[in-house]
């Protein structure tokens, strides 16, 4: 259901136009050596749809702004309280949503938006519940967004 009221229909023409976002899982399996265990693997990425801003987040919590034309880092935001999973940006490359990678509360379920110019959480969505979010897209022509969580819901 869209903010509006209205219902949005998905079509494969619309699908097409959308952004997936990407949840990176970690090769290394919890049982190996302390070291390996404490390397920062990379959870999710997104470009913007400029292409002025890539942003990369890691286990540990940390957003990563990149110029991907310069290859330099823009800006790094520590974000241990929520963790960062999947995440697109929003119709404005300074803004992006996330799943985020830890409980907030009693929910694991919760959608993060976030301002990168200022490492501000403007809303915190928990529709999913107790679930992990795995994939969060933003319609191109609305303000709205898609998760979905493991199993299906």
């Amino acid at each position: 259901m869209a903010a509006d009221g209205e219902a949005l229909v998905l079509t494969p023409e619309s699908m097409r136009r959308w952004a997936p976002s990407k949840t990176f899982v970690p090769r290394t399996p919890p049982d190996s050596a302390p070291e390996a265990r404490e390397l920062q693997w990379f959870a999710g990425a997104a470009m913007s749809g400029t292409g002025e801003r890539a942003v990369v987040s890691t286990t540990d919590g940390q957003l990563h702004a990149i110029h991907p034309a310069g290859g330099y880092l823009q800006a790094l935001h520590r974000n241990e309280a929520f963790g960062v999973r999947a995440m697109t940006f929003t119709h404005h490359s300074a803004s992006i949503v996330y799943a985020a990678g830890k409980s907030i509360g009693t929910r694991s379920g919760t959608i993060v938006q976030h301002r990168l110019h200022d490492n501000t959480a403007t809303r915190m969505h928990s529709a999913h519940g107790e679930t992990r979010v795995v994939c969060v897209s933003v319609c191109p022509t609305r303000d709205i967004f898609a998760s979905r969580t493991r199993p299906a819901t």
